[in-house]
């Protein structure tokens, strides 16, 4: 019969520590890991579980963190092998987690009150404190029968990774406008597929955006740099950004002229603009306007901004 020993990531990350508990086990580790990554200040929960337990007494472990990176804080979980009552648990050992280690270690004091089949037996939850990488491991484990019988297990460590955050700002400006009139959107995509995009617009007069707390791996994450504007092609650069980051891009220009918001400057464009040259704007396209620099009138300087870019698509350099 064997037992496994898990350590389960709620929600994100699954490990299973196999160990011999009765003398016919053999230990061995089976990583289910989906994603175990989290952020400083962000909290996650990690199960030991036990399955196949026959005849299960008492038993210790010790789980082994790293303090610069994550606090931690235990707790015994009663479903299936119940520390109260009828249980001893040693002074120092009741889940307490401090300089790196959470320690646990609980016996039963009745007769005949062993724990036999699967279950979670601990808890622990970690907080984020620093970016960086470490391993969790186990150490200290025994598991014992009612006779005292203690197997040895075969144990390995489970990597976590703690996430940082980066700030960014800029100032983004338009081709033919004094200021940008009306905002325009900057999005930061992860190359990596890591974490999900960001989004923010930036001022329609200032032209100035800032993207806070922008999650970040510990070694950096490569992101792409997306500005984007009704009527003008959108500018796009990428940039390493590395946890603590303060980043200021530089300023960026939109080139004008896509009066149909297609990405591409042609001669629908012009035709567009030059319909209603004189007159009010039209809408071109199904998104777009004839009035290129928002001045509420489709005069020469529209004109001019399609015609200059003619044949150019998004993105742009940034």
């Amino acid at each position: 019969m064997s037992v496994i020993f898990t350590i389960m990531l709620t929600v994100t990350l699954v490990m299973s520590l196999t160990g011999p508990v009765m003398a016919q086990g053999t230990a061995s580790i089976d990583p289910k890991t989906n994603k175990s990554l989290f952020c400083t200040g962000e909290n996650t929960t990690i199960s030991i579980n036990m399955t196949d337990v026959v005849a299960l007494f008492g038993y210790q472990f010790v789980v082994n963190y790293d303090p610069s990176r994550v606090s931690a804080a235990g707790a015994f979980v009663n479903t299936f092998f119940n520390t109260s009552p009828n249980a001893s648990i040693p002074t120092g050992w009741n889940a307490v987690c401090n300089a790196g280690q959470c320690k646990f270690a609980v016996t039963k004091v009745e007769p005949g009150a062993a724990v036999t089949g699967s279950g979670t037996v601990a808890q622990i939850t970690l907080t984020g404190l620093s970016a960086g990488t470490f391993d969790l491991t186990l150490s200290a484990d025994i598991l014992s029968d009612r006779d005292a019988q203690a197997m040895t297990h075969d144990i390995s460590s489970l990597p976590l990774t703690v996430c940082g955050y980066a700030n960014v700002s800029g100032t983004v400006s338009l081709q033919g406008r004094a200021t940008p009139i009306n905002v325009g959107t900057v999005t930061l995509t992860d190359l990596g597929g890591v974490f999900a995009p960001y989004s923010a617009n930036f001022n329609a007069t200032s032209g100035a955006f800032t993207i806070s707390n922008v999650k970040v791996m510990p070694g950096g994450s490569n992101y792409q740099f997306d500005a984007a504007h009704g009527l003008y092609l959108g500018n796009r650069t990428t940039r390493t950004l590395n946890p603590l980051d303060s980043y200021t891009a530089p300023s960026t220009r939109l080139l004008g002229g896509d009066a149909n918001n297609d990405g591409v400057i042609d001669i629908s464009d012009l035709t567009c603009i030059g319909g209603s040259f004189g007159g009010p704007p039209v809408v071109c396209g199904t998104t777009g306007s004839s009035d290129i620099n928002a001045s509420g009138a489709v005069n020469i300087l529209d004109l001019v901004l399609s015609g200059g870019n003619y044949g150019l698509t998004t993105p742009r350099s940034w």
